[in-house]
């Protein structure tokens, strides 16, 4: 892998945490709002399913466009669901957003506009820059389509897989899922209904899609697929996960420079489409998931209930949140410094699990108070082999060397804090 980030979102590094140390999940601050209701005729409230692609300063939000006059009664006919957007933001800094003029789409008469394609593949389409480029494509995308005109419940839903070289031009490549694919579905016509998503797994050099399944009416599971070459997919299974839980998108994406994998699903009370709130889920192999903060909102100060992108931003020593509001198009700007959302604080030690390091460098991200400091120890079979500099201030990576390190070999990593805080730790370590 080289080295990584190892979050510490929970305790699954460590063998051993002194209870003295409080272990928590941080809350993004507000940093602003963007964009106001009513500003073009088709980002009505029913505008949704926002995702974010980051390639350096070059920031890309995709999102589903709904006209003004669209209501949830329309549903009901084929046609309407035609009138259906997909539509680009851009940004450099992930605060200011434009919408670019793609001359893609007509809009009441006028091409000028940020729409890049339109009809019901609109619905839910979410892209992501596919590592490996199978087919010779770098941009790759997911979206719900039917296969035939007749109502919701009768007609056929499948997901396909579609492919751009430049984010603006698309085309299908594949029906990947159809539903007889997918996990037994309550009613049928509702499955795949969410954001679906697929993400890249380091590890095992393979592809996860995840999706919603349908196990009852009100009760929203996550299913998912696993794939090495985007085309051939592995049959559904329900994903495992800690909670029981109702998730009207599951939000799935790669941690920054990580093996790991980070959700940020949108939780809702049964069929209440104004209960929805936005959890903070964790996973170190992509099946195994656990919600690290227990049902709560991730977002405190959101007033209203809604949803967040599908991505993050990481950009000037920070990681950047958008949410938007249910039945607004108001978008709202969050933010916290970059590895910083999950992290142990007080006085006392953490012993990692048995690791096989890969060097002697670790990068650690930590702050202490002014009275306060935090040492790194290295240990092989509970014999002390040495130790860091006393590390005191606020600081997002700074590097400590362990003399008499030897690759390959099995090491403890204690951490000693003082009145202090790590929050992450970059290190080159056999997984």
């Amino acid at each position: 892998m080289g080295k990584f980030t190892e979050p510490f979102l929970d305790c699954a590094f460590f063998q051993h945490v002194d209870n003295t140390l409080k272990h928590t999940i941080a809350t993004p601050k507000f940093e602003k709002q963007v964009f106001k209701e009513g500003e073009t005729d088709y980002e009505g409230k029913y505008s949704e399913y926002f995702n974010i692609i980051q390639e350096g300063t070059d920031i890309k939000v995709y999102y589903r466009g709904m006209p003004k006059e669209f209501t949830i009664m329309a549903h009901t006919g084929y046609n309407s669901w035609l009138r259906q957007y997909t539509c680009l933001l851009k940004s450099n800094d992930g605060l200011n957003f434009t919408r670019p003029i793609i001359n893609n789409v007509k809009y009441n008469n006028d091409t000028k506009n940020n729409i890049l394609f339109k009809g019901y593949e609109s619905h839910a389409f979410c892209c992501f820059i596919d590592p490996k480029k199978i087919g010779g494509t770098k941009y790759k995308g997911v979206t719900r389509r039917r296969l035939s005109k007749e109502s919701r419940k009768n007609c056929n839903m499948v997901l396909s897989l579609y492919e751009s070289n430049d984010g603006i031009e698309w085309k299908e490549c594949k029906i990947i899922i159809e539903n007889k694919h997918s996990l037994k579905d309550y009613h049928g016509y509702a499955n795949f209904d969410c954001l679906s998503n697929i993400v890249y797994d380091k590890c095992k050099d393979q592809y996860i899609l995840y999706t919603r399944h349908n196990a009852r009416r009100g009760l929203r599971l996550i299913q998912m697929s696993t794939s090495k070459d985007l085309l051939n997919w592995s049959k559904c299974r329900e994903i495992k996960f800690n909670d029981k839980y109702n998730v009207y998108s599951p939000n799935i994406i790669s941690y920054p420079n990580s093996p790991y994998f980070m959700g940020f699903p949108v939780y809702q009370k049964e069929n209440h489409r104004n209960t929805k709130y936005v959890s903070l889920m964790f996973s170190r192999d992509g099946v195994n998931w656990k919600n690290i903060i227990n049902k709560k909102q991730f977002i405190t100060d959101i007033k209203i209930p809604g949803s967040i992108f599908r991505g993050i931003v990481e950009l000037n020593d920070k990681f950047y949140f958008y949410t938007k509001g249910y039945y607004t198009f108001e978008l709202l700007i969050y933010s916290c410094l970059k590895n910083r959302i999950g992290y142990f604080e007080g006085t006392g030690e953490l012993i990692s699990k048995d690791i096989k390091l890969l060097s002697n460098e670790i990068e650690i991200n930590y702050k202490t108070e002014e009275n306060g400091s935090v040492e790194v120890q290295l240990f092989n079979k509970d014999k002390f082999v040495s130790k860091s500099e006393i590390l005191k201030g606020n600081e997002l990576n700074k590097i400590v060397k362990l003399q008499q390190y030897k690759e390959n070999n099995e090491y403890n990593l204690k951490f000693i804090l003082i009145n202090a805080c790590v929050y992450s730790i970059n290190i080159d370590y056999e997984l």
